[in-house]
Protein backbone atom coordinates (compact mmCIF):
# COMPACT_ATOMS: atom_id res chain seq x y z
CA UNK A 1 0.00 0.00 0.00
CA UNK A 2 1.04 3.92 -0.37
CA UNK A 3 2.19 5.11 2.40
CA UNK A 4 2.38 9.23 1.83
CA UNK A 5 -0.38 10.83 0.16
CA UNK A 6 -2.15 13.53 0.05
CA UNK A 7 -5.95 13.33 -1.58
CA UNK A 8 -8.06 16.78 -1.35
CA UNK A 9 -4.84 18.13 0.48
CA UNK A 10 -4.70 15.71 2.98
CA UNK A 11 -2.35 13.51 4.19
CA UNK A 12 -3.53 9.44 3.77
CA UNK A 13 -1.48 6.57 4.97
CA UNK A 14 -3.13 3.72 3.42
CA UNK A 15 -0.21 1.42 5.27
CA UNK A 16 0.03 2.58 8.75
CA UNK A 17 -3.69 1.72 9.59
CA UNK A 18 -2.87 3.19 13.25
CA UNK A 19 -2.78 6.48 12.02
CA UNK A 20 -6.51 6.21 10.97
CA UNK A 21 -6.17 8.05 7.62
CA UNK A 22 -6.66 4.84 5.31
CA UNK A 23 -6.52 0.95 4.91
CA UNK A 24 -6.76 -1.24 1.92
CA UNK A 25 -9.32 -3.87 2.52
CA UNK A 26 -10.19 -7.03 0.17
CA UNK A 27 -12.84 -6.78 -2.02
CA UNK A 28 -13.47 -10.04 -3.42
CA UNK A 29 -12.25 -13.04 -5.37
CA UNK A 30 -12.54 -12.42 -9.26
CA UNK A 31 -11.72 -15.75 -10.40
CA UNK A 32 -9.16 -18.61 -9.67
CA UNK A 33 -7.05 -21.17 -12.32
CA UNK A 34 -5.96 -24.55 -11.43
CA UNK A 35 -3.97 -26.40 -14.37
CA UNK A 36 -0.95 -28.16 -15.45
CA UNK A 37 0.86 -24.89 -16.75
CA UNK A 38 -0.06 -22.58 -13.58
CA UNK A 39 -2.47 -22.18 -10.91
CA UNK A 40 -3.69 -18.27 -9.53
CA UNK A 41 -5.93 -15.83 -8.77
CA UNK A 42 -7.29 -12.71 -9.69
CA UNK A 43 -8.55 -10.48 -6.66
CA UNK A 44 -10.07 -6.88 -6.18
CA UNK A 45 -8.76 -4.23 -3.43
CA UNK A 46 -10.10 -1.40 -2.08
CA UNK A 47 -7.84 1.27 -1.28
CA UNK A 48 -9.94 3.67 1.41
CA UNK A 49 -9.33 6.95 2.32
CA UNK A 50 -10.70 7.85 6.30
CA UNK A 51 -11.55 10.78 6.44
CA UNK A 52 -12.19 12.73 3.01
CA UNK A 53 -14.77 15.67 2.46
CA UNK A 54 -17.59 13.30 1.81
CA UNK A 55 -16.54 10.82 4.61
CA UNK A 56 -14.75 7.54 4.12
CA UNK A 57 -14.24 6.94 0.50
CA UNK A 58 -12.82 4.34 -1.92
CA UNK A 59 -9.95 6.26 -3.91
CA UNK A 60 -8.06 3.03 -5.81
CA UNK A 61 -9.72 0.14 -7.15
CA UNK A 62 -6.56 -2.54 -7.26
CA UNK A 63 -6.86 -6.05 -9.12
CA UNK A 64 -4.15 -8.59 -8.35
CA UNK A 65 -3.42 -11.29 -10.98
CA UNK A 66 -1.02 -13.89 -9.36
CA UNK A 67 -0.13 -17.00 -11.29
CA UNK A 68 2.48 -19.56 -10.18
CA UNK A 69 3.82 -21.67 -12.56
CA UNK A 70 4.62 -25.58 -12.37
CA UNK A 71 8.09 -25.48 -14.02
CA UNK A 72 9.63 -28.45 -12.62
CA UNK A 73 12.56 -28.00 -13.74
CA UNK A 74 16.55 -27.47 -13.06
CA UNK A 75 18.05 -24.32 -14.33
CA UNK A 76 21.78 -24.45 -14.66
CA UNK A 77 24.55 -22.96 -12.30
CA UNK A 78 27.10 -24.10 -15.15
CA UNK A 79 27.63 -22.50 -18.63
CA UNK A 80 24.53 -23.76 -21.13
CA UNK A 81 25.15 -26.97 -22.30
CA UNK A 82 22.59 -28.14 -25.28
CA UNK A 83 20.85 -30.73 -24.18
CA UNK A 84 18.96 -33.11 -26.92
CA UNK A 85 15.39 -31.64 -26.89
CA UNK A 86 15.69 -29.35 -24.32
CA UNK A 87 16.35 -25.92 -23.45
CA UNK A 88 19.87 -24.92 -22.90
CA UNK A 89 17.98 -22.59 -19.79
CA UNK A 90 16.16 -25.56 -18.65
CA UNK A 91 17.55 -29.03 -17.37
CA UNK A 92 16.18 -32.26 -16.67
CA UNK A 93 16.50 -33.47 -12.99
CA UNK A 94 20.04 -35.62 -13.88
CA UNK A 95 21.54 -32.39 -14.90
CA UNK A 96 23.66 -30.46 -12.46
CA UNK A 97 21.68 -26.98 -11.61
CA UNK A 98 19.21 -25.57 -9.12
CA UNK A 99 15.50 -26.70 -8.59
CA UNK A 100 13.39 -23.06 -9.12
CA UNK A 101 9.86 -21.61 -9.27
CA UNK A 102 8.07 -18.72 -11.23
CA UNK A 103 5.29 -16.26 -10.02
CA UNK A 104 4.14 -13.86 -11.68
CA UNK A 105 2.32 -10.89 -10.29
CA UNK A 106 0.52 -7.96 -11.62
CA UNK A 107 -1.15 -5.37 -9.63
CA UNK A 108 -3.83 -2.53 -11.95
CA UNK A 109 -4.86 0.07 -9.94
CA UNK A 110 -7.55 2.72 -10.92
CA UNK A 111 -8.40 6.45 -9.37
CA UNK A 112 -12.18 5.76 -9.30
CA UNK A 113 -12.80 9.65 -8.04
CA UNK A 114 -12.93 12.93 -9.48
CA UNK A 115 -9.99 14.19 -7.71
CA UNK A 116 -6.19 13.59 -8.22
CA UNK A 117 -4.43 11.15 -5.61
CA UNK A 118 -0.73 12.89 -5.18
CA UNK A 119 2.07 9.90 -4.16
CA UNK A 120 4.94 12.15 -2.33
CA UNK A 121 8.61 11.89 -2.16
CA UNK A 122 8.65 9.35 -0.04
CA UNK A 123 11.00 6.00 0.76
CA UNK A 124 8.57 3.57 1.37
CA UNK A 125 5.58 2.53 -0.86
CA UNK A 126 5.21 -0.22 -3.40
CA UNK A 127 5.78 -3.85 -3.72
CA UNK A 128 7.87 -5.00 -1.01
CA UNK A 129 9.27 -8.55 -0.16
CA UNK A 130 10.07 -9.01 3.46
CA UNK A 131 12.39 -12.06 3.82
CA UNK A 132 12.25 -15.42 5.63
CA UNK A 133 12.41 -15.20 9.83
CA UNK A 134 16.38 -17.30 9.70
CA UNK A 135 17.61 -14.55 7.51
CA UNK A 136 19.74 -12.75 10.04
CA UNK A 137 22.93 -11.25 10.44
CA UNK A 138 25.65 -12.60 8.15
CA UNK A 139 22.79 -15.58 7.17
CA UNK A 140 21.95 -13.03 4.48
CA UNK A 141 22.72 -11.40 1.26
CA UNK A 142 21.57 -8.58 -1.16
CA UNK A 143 22.76 -8.93 -4.62
CA UNK A 144 21.16 -6.57 -7.46
CA UNK A 145 21.34 -6.28 -11.62
CA UNK A 146 23.89 -3.39 -10.78
CA UNK A 147 25.92 -5.65 -8.49
CA UNK A 148 25.00 -3.25 -5.66
CA UNK A 149 24.75 -4.94 -2.02
CA UNK A 150 22.94 -4.10 0.99
CA UNK A 151 25.44 -1.36 2.13
CA UNK A 152 25.13 1.04 -1.08
CA UNK A 153 22.06 -0.27 -3.02
CA UNK A 154 19.45 2.21 -0.95
CA UNK A 155 18.00 4.49 -3.37
CA UNK A 156 19.54 3.26 -6.02
CA UNK A 157 17.92 1.54 -9.44
CA UNK A 158 17.97 -2.01 -10.95
CA UNK A 159 16.45 -4.46 -13.47
CA UNK A 160 16.40 -7.29 -10.48
CA UNK A 161 17.31 -7.59 -6.57
CA UNK A 162 18.36 -11.08 -5.19
CA UNK A 163 17.90 -11.97 -1.47
CA UNK A 164 18.80 -14.82 -0.19
CA UNK A 165 20.01 -17.05 3.08
CA UNK A 166 20.13 -20.65 4.75
CA UNK A 167 17.12 -22.39 5.66
CA UNK A 168 17.70 -25.14 7.75
CA UNK A 169 21.17 -25.51 6.74
CA UNK A 170 20.01 -25.02 2.80
CA UNK A 171 20.78 -21.66 0.93
CA UNK A 172 17.67 -19.87 -0.28
CA UNK A 173 16.78 -17.43 -2.34
CA UNK A 174 14.17 -15.24 -4.38
CA UNK A 175 14.86 -12.82 -7.10
CA UNK A 176 12.33 -9.96 -7.73
CA UNK A 177 12.06 -8.79 -10.79
CA UNK A 178 10.74 -5.37 -12.28
CA UNK A 179 9.04 -5.58 -15.62
CA UNK A 180 10.16 -3.27 -18.32
CA UNK A 181 6.89 -1.32 -18.98
CA UNK A 182 6.65 -0.47 -15.29
CA UNK A 183 6.56 3.40 -14.34
CA UNK A 184 9.91 4.07 -13.72
CA UNK A 185 11.24 1.03 -14.92
CA UNK A 186 14.93 0.50 -13.90
CA UNK A 187 13.20 1.18 -10.70
CA UNK A 188 14.51 2.45 -7.42
CA UNK A 189 14.53 0.37 -4.25
CA UNK A 190 14.50 1.05 -0.53
CA UNK A 191 16.97 -1.34 0.88
CA UNK A 192 17.64 -0.33 4.90
CA UNK A 193 21.75 -0.64 5.00
CA UNK A 194 21.93 -1.64 8.72
CA UNK A 195 18.68 -4.04 8.87
CA UNK A 196 19.60 -7.57 10.68
CA UNK A 197 16.89 -8.40 8.64
CA UNK A 198 15.96 -8.63 4.72
CA UNK A 199 13.37 -5.73 4.21
CA UNK A 200 13.04 -4.69 0.01
CA UNK A 201 10.78 -2.52 -1.81
CA UNK A 202 10.58 -1.65 -5.69
CA UNK A 203 9.31 2.17 -4.54
CA UNK A 204 8.58 4.58 -7.01
CA UNK A 205 8.18 7.11 -5.11
CA UNK A 206 11.61 7.38 -3.95
CA UNK A 207 13.17 10.13 -5.99
CA UNK A 208 10.40 12.26 -6.64
CA UNK A 209 6.48 12.89 -6.36
CA UNK A 210 4.20 12.23 -8.92
CA UNK A 211 0.30 11.82 -9.29
CA UNK A 212 -2.37 8.93 -10.17
CA UNK A 213 -4.67 10.64 -12.27
CA UNK A 214 -8.74 9.91 -12.12
CA UNK A 215 -10.30 7.14 -14.32
CA UNK A 216 -6.26 6.08 -15.71
CA UNK A 217 -5.07 2.84 -14.94
CA UNK A 218 -1.60 2.07 -13.52
CA UNK A 219 0.39 -1.34 -13.71
CA UNK A 220 2.97 -2.69 -11.57
CA UNK A 221 4.48 -6.08 -12.85
CA UNK A 222 6.63 -8.68 -11.18
CA UNK A 223 8.08 -11.86 -11.00
CA UNK A 224 9.36 -13.62 -8.05
CA UNK A 225 12.19 -16.13 -9.28
CA UNK A 226 12.30 -18.33 -6.83
CA UNK A 227 15.76 -20.74 -5.82
CA UNK A 228 17.22 -23.10 -4.43
CA UNK A 229 20.81 -22.22 -3.59
CA UNK A 230 23.15 -19.09 -3.40
CA UNK A 231 22.40 -16.23 -6.69
CA UNK A 232 24.56 -17.11 -10.19
CA UNK A 233 23.79 -13.87 -12.00
CA UNK A 234 23.83 -15.65 -15.15
CA UNK A 235 20.80 -18.06 -14.30
CA UNK A 236 19.12 -14.55 -13.11
CA UNK A 237 19.89 -12.92 -15.99
CA UNK A 238 18.44 -15.33 -18.33
CA UNK A 239 15.28 -15.45 -16.61
CA UNK A 240 15.23 -12.02 -16.65
CA UNK A 241 15.40 -11.54 -20.49
CA UNK A 242 12.59 -14.02 -21.03
CA UNK A 243 10.28 -12.30 -18.85
CA UNK A 244 11.84 -8.99 -20.33
CA UNK A 245 11.43 -9.28 -23.62
CA UNK A 246 8.95 -12.58 -24.66
CA UNK A 247 8.59 -14.36 -27.78
CA UNK A 248 6.77 -12.11 -30.08
CA UNK A 249 3.68 -14.26 -31.27
CA UNK A 250 1.59 -12.83 -34.24
CA UNK A 251 -1.91 -14.76 -35.05
CA UNK A 252 -2.94 -13.97 -38.70
CA UNK A 253 -5.96 -15.75 -39.42
CA UNK A 254 -6.88 -17.19 -42.74
CA UNK A 255 -10.06 -15.55 -44.12
CA UNK A 256 -12.81 -17.11 -45.91
CA UNK A 257 -13.97 -16.56 -48.67
CA UNK A 258 -17.29 -15.63 -47.93
CA UNK A 259 -16.55 -13.63 -44.80
CA UNK A 260 -18.62 -10.14 -44.94
CA UNK A 261 -16.94 -7.09 -43.24
CA UNK A 262 -20.01 -5.75 -41.51
CA UNK A 263 -17.80 -2.97 -39.86
CA UNK A 264 -14.16 -1.64 -40.79
CA UNK A 265 -14.17 1.96 -38.86
CA UNK A 266 -15.30 3.80 -42.59
CA UNK A 267 -18.92 4.30 -42.73
CA UNK A 268 -22.40 2.34 -42.05
CA UNK A 269 -22.89 0.71 -45.71
CA UNK A 270 -23.91 -2.23 -43.99
CA UNK A 271 -26.27 -1.03 -41.74
CA UNK A 272 -29.90 0.65 -41.38
CA UNK A 273 -31.48 2.25 -38.56
CA UNK A 274 -33.76 0.31 -36.51
CA UNK A 275 -36.00 3.45 -36.59
CA UNK A 276 -36.90 4.89 -40.11
CA UNK A 277 -34.19 7.17 -41.04
CA UNK A 278 -30.57 7.82 -41.16
CA UNK A 279 -28.40 6.09 -38.64
CA UNK A 280 -27.75 8.50 -35.91
CA UNK A 281 -24.33 6.63 -34.51
CA UNK A 282 -21.16 8.33 -35.05
CA UNK A 283 -17.89 7.48 -36.32
CA UNK A 284 -14.97 7.99 -33.75
CA UNK A 285 -11.68 7.08 -34.49
CA UNK A 286 -12.54 3.63 -36.61
CA UNK A 287 -14.85 2.62 -33.73
CA UNK A 288 -18.68 3.25 -33.86
CA UNK A 289 -20.33 4.85 -31.40
CA UNK A 290 -23.72 4.15 -29.76
CA UNK A 291 -25.68 8.16 -29.15
CA UNK A 292 -27.94 7.09 -26.54
CA UNK A 293 -31.59 7.66 -27.87
CA UNK A 294 -31.13 7.39 -31.37
CA UNK A 295 -32.05 3.84 -31.34
CA UNK A 296 -30.66 1.17 -32.89
CA UNK A 297 -29.04 -0.33 -36.13
CA UNK A 298 -29.68 -3.15 -37.91
CA UNK A 299 -27.43 -5.46 -40.78
CA UNK A 300 -28.75 -4.59 -44.37
CA UNK A 301 -29.09 -8.38 -45.16
CA UNK A 302 -31.18 -11.62 -43.21
CA UNK A 303 -29.01 -14.23 -42.20
CA UNK A 304 -29.41 -18.05 -40.74
CA UNK A 305 -26.82 -19.80 -39.50
CA UNK A 306 -23.14 -17.95 -39.16
CA UNK A 307 -20.34 -17.02 -37.46
CA UNK A 308 -19.64 -13.16 -35.96
CA UNK A 309 -17.39 -11.40 -34.62
CA UNK A 310 -17.59 -8.44 -33.01
CA UNK A 311 -15.66 -6.17 -30.40
CA UNK A 312 -17.28 -3.98 -28.21
CA UNK A 313 -16.22 -1.45 -25.09
CA UNK A 314 -17.77 -0.01 -22.33
CA UNK A 315 -16.87 3.13 -20.28
CA UNK A 316 -16.23 3.42 -16.72
CA UNK A 317 -19.65 3.96 -14.86
CA UNK A 318 -20.02 6.21 -11.79
CA UNK A 319 -20.14 3.59 -8.76
CA UNK A 320 -23.70 5.29 -7.68
CA UNK A 321 -24.99 3.62 -11.44
CA UNK A 322 -26.35 -0.50 -10.92
CA UNK A 323 -27.55 -2.78 -12.61
CA UNK A 324 -29.07 -2.82 -16.11
CA UNK A 325 -27.99 1.11 -16.52
CA UNK A 326 -24.15 0.42 -16.37
CA UNK A 327 -23.77 0.67 -20.81
CA UNK A 328 -26.59 -2.02 -21.52
CA UNK A 329 -26.39 -2.91 -25.08
CA UNK A 330 -27.24 -6.35 -26.64
CA UNK A 331 -26.65 -8.10 -29.84
CA UNK A 332 -29.81 -9.53 -31.07
CA UNK A 333 -29.79 -12.07 -33.65
CA UNK A 334 -32.41 -12.39 -35.92
CA UNK A 335 -33.98 -9.67 -34.05
CA UNK A 336 -35.17 -12.70 -31.88
CA UNK A 337 -32.39 -13.69 -29.24
CA UNK A 338 -30.55 -11.36 -27.69
CA UNK A 339 -26.22 -11.64 -25.96
CA UNK A 340 -26.47 -8.91 -23.41
CA UNK A 341 -24.02 -6.69 -22.85
CA UNK A 342 -23.57 -5.12 -19.92
CA UNK A 343 -20.76 -3.71 -17.59
CA UNK A 344 -21.04 -6.88 -15.10
CA UNK A 345 -17.26 -7.33 -14.18
CA UNK A 346 -16.38 -9.12 -11.08
CA UNK A 347 -20.13 -10.02 -10.39
CA UNK A 348 -21.21 -13.07 -10.19
CA UNK A 349 -23.23 -14.41 -13.56
CA UNK A 350 -26.58 -14.38 -14.06
CA UNK A 351 -28.97 -14.31 -16.82
CA UNK A 352 -29.49 -10.24 -17.19
CA UNK A 353 -25.82 -9.76 -16.91
CA UNK A 354 -23.35 -9.67 -19.72
CA UNK A 355 -22.51 -12.63 -21.69
CA UNK A 356 -26.13 -14.09 -20.76
CA UNK A 357 -28.67 -15.38 -23.25
CA UNK A 358 -31.16 -12.56 -22.25
CA UNK A 359 -32.98 -13.77 -18.91
CA UNK A 360 -32.81 -17.70 -20.63
CA UNK A 361 -29.32 -18.63 -19.39
CA UNK A 362 -26.55 -17.14 -17.00
CA UNK A 363 -23.05 -17.37 -18.73
CA UNK A 364 -21.35 -20.24 -17.65
CA UNK A 365 -18.50 -17.86 -15.99
CA UNK A 366 -18.04 -14.21 -15.74
CA UNK A 367 -15.33 -13.52 -18.59
CA UNK A 368 -16.06 -9.84 -18.76
CA UNK A 369 -12.74 -7.25 -18.71
CA UNK A 370 -12.33 -4.07 -16.39
CA UNK A 371 -14.47 -0.99 -18.20
CA UNK A 372 -12.61 1.04 -20.95
CA UNK A 373 -11.09 -2.42 -22.14
CA UNK A 374 -11.77 -3.90 -25.65
CA UNK A 375 -13.63 -6.86 -25.34
CA UNK A 376 -14.85 -9.69 -27.83
CA UNK A 377 -17.58 -11.84 -28.96
CA UNK A 378 -17.30 -14.33 -31.29
CA UNK A 379 -20.74 -15.95 -31.74
CA UNK A 380 -21.31 -19.10 -33.74
CA UNK A 381 -25.50 -19.63 -34.45
CA UNK A 382 -27.65 -22.57 -36.06
CA UNK A 383 -30.94 -20.76 -36.50
CA UNK A 384 -34.00 -23.14 -35.97
CA UNK A 385 -35.48 -25.63 -38.29
CA UNK A 386 -38.85 -25.89 -39.51
CA UNK A 387 -41.12 -27.63 -41.42
CA UNK A 388 -43.52 -25.56 -43.24
CA UNK A 389 -44.14 -23.24 -40.35
CA UNK A 390 -43.89 -25.65 -37.32
CA UNK A 391 -40.41 -25.88 -35.53
CA UNK A 392 -38.85 -29.11 -35.32
CA UNK A 393 -35.20 -27.80 -33.62
CA UNK A 394 -34.20 -25.00 -31.39
CA UNK A 395 -31.94 -22.59 -32.23
CA UNK A 396 -28.65 -23.06 -30.89
CA UNK A 397 -25.93 -20.56 -30.16
CA UNK A 398 -22.21 -21.06 -29.40
CA UNK A 399 -20.67 -17.69 -27.45
CA UNK A 400 -17.32 -16.99 -27.02
CA UNK A 401 -16.04 -13.79 -24.53
CA UNK A 402 -12.36 -12.78 -24.42
CA UNK A 403 -11.10 -16.28 -25.70
CA UNK A 404 -13.58 -17.95 -23.13
CA UNK A 405 -16.46 -20.28 -24.07
CA UNK A 406 -19.81 -18.87 -21.89
CA UNK A 407 -21.96 -20.82 -23.72
CA UNK A 408 -21.45 -23.80 -25.69
CA UNK A 409 -23.79 -25.37 -28.36
CA UNK A 410 -26.64 -24.75 -26.16
CA UNK A 411 -29.89 -24.42 -27.13
CA UNK A 412 -32.55 -21.99 -27.33
CA UNK A 413 -36.31 -22.89 -27.07
CA UNK A 414 -38.13 -19.68 -27.73
CA UNK A 415 -37.18 -15.43 -28.39
CA UNK A 416 -36.12 -13.73 -25.61
CA UNK A 417 -36.61 -10.65 -23.81
CA UNK A 418 -37.63 -7.98 -26.24
CA UNK A 419 -36.91 -9.98 -28.93
CA UNK A 420 -39.01 -10.68 -31.58
CA UNK A 421 -41.35 -13.75 -32.31
CA UNK A 422 -39.64 -17.04 -33.88
CA UNK A 423 -40.06 -17.93 -37.17
CA UNK A 424 -38.96 -19.78 -40.09
CA UNK A 425 -37.18 -17.14 -42.42
CA UNK A 426 -33.78 -15.58 -41.69
CA UNK A 427 -33.88 -11.92 -40.25
CA UNK A 428 -31.22 -8.97 -39.51
CA UNK A 429 -29.08 -9.08 -37.04
CA UNK A 430 -29.51 -6.02 -34.69
CA UNK A 431 -27.00 -3.93 -32.06
CA UNK A 432 -29.32 -2.66 -29.18
CA UNK A 433 -29.05 1.21 -28.59
CA UNK A 434 -30.58 1.11 -24.62
CA UNK A 435 -29.72 4.95 -23.85
CA UNK A 436 -26.33 4.67 -22.85
CA UNK A 437 -22.75 5.35 -24.67
CA UNK A 438 -20.88 2.20 -25.90
CA UNK A 439 -18.66 1.90 -28.63
CA UNK A 440 -18.24 -1.12 -31.17
CA UNK A 441 -15.64 -2.02 -33.63
CA UNK A 442 -13.81 -5.13 -36.17
CA UNK A 443 -17.58 -6.76 -36.88
CA UNK A 444 -17.55 -9.30 -39.42
CA UNK A 445 -19.63 -12.25 -40.20
CA UNK A 446 -19.42 -15.71 -42.22
CA UNK A 447 -22.62 -17.37 -43.47
CA UNK A 448 -22.48 -20.93 -42.82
Amino acid sequence: PWVHTRYEGQLVDFWNVQDGTGTVRFSKILSSTSGSVFGGFESEQEHVALKTSEGEKVILNEIWDVRVYNVEGFISSIAPQRVEGVSPSIRGQDARGTMYWIVDFKSTQRNITDKPLIQEQYRYGGFAYRGAKEWKGQNMAYLTSEGKTQANANATRSRWCDMSGAIDGQWEGVTIMSNPQNFQHPEPMRIIPDADYVYFVYCPSVETEWVMEPGKDYVFQYRLFVHEGKPITDDIERVWNDYADPPKVTIETAQSSNRIVLFDGSDFSQWVAERNGPIRWEIEDDTMKIVPRSGGIMTKDNYSDFKMHLEFKYPDMPENVRGQSRSNSGVYIQRRYEVQILDSYGLEPRNNDCGAIYQFKAPDKNACAMPEQWQTYDITFHAARYEGNTKVQNARITVVQNGITIHDDVEIPNKTGAGQQEGPNPAQILLQEHSNELWFRNIWIEPL
